[in-house]
């Protein structure tokens, strides 16, 4: 956020050593598949980085909607400082994580319907700000 991109790019070689060995030795560590996401797109890993976004996807609990925000709001923030030729790979990303919570907000919808025909209970109705 300083605009310090050299520095940062040293932050993100770092981080993403720790967060190779971390999401390697906890297959269903989100955090750390997530960290390795961003450092790898900041890194221009952009192949690597879209295959540990597969992962990081996939073992994102679909209750928990925040933890694809933060890794979209992450990635979001990165597009304000990586060279140009960095950024249609990770816009990209971005959208992937932007469709899939659609998805998953959809998801949700169905479960919480169905829980509620089982119960008889009416399905709880959010707002459109999510709340």
């Amino acid at each position: 956020k300083k605009n310090q991109r050299d520095e940062m790019l040293e932050t993100y070689a770092e981080v993403e050593k720790l967060a190779a060995a971390e999401s390697a030795a906890d297959v269903n560590n989100y955090w750390g598949h997530a960290d390795l996401v961003v450092s790898r797109y900041a890194l221009g890993k952009a192949e690597l980085a879209a295959e540990v976004l597969d992962r990081a996807i996939q073992i994102a609990p679909l209750e928990s909607p925040y933890m694809l925000e933060g890794l979209q709001g992450t990635l979001e923030d990165l597009t304000k400082v990586l060279k140009p030729e960095k950024l249609p790979a990770l816009q990209e990303a971005i959208q992937r994580i932007k469709d899939e919570q659609i998805k998953r907000e959809e998801l949700l919808k169905i479960r919480r319907a169905e829980e509620a025909k089982q119960t008889g209970a009416m399905p709880k109705v959010e707002s459109e700000t999510g709340s």
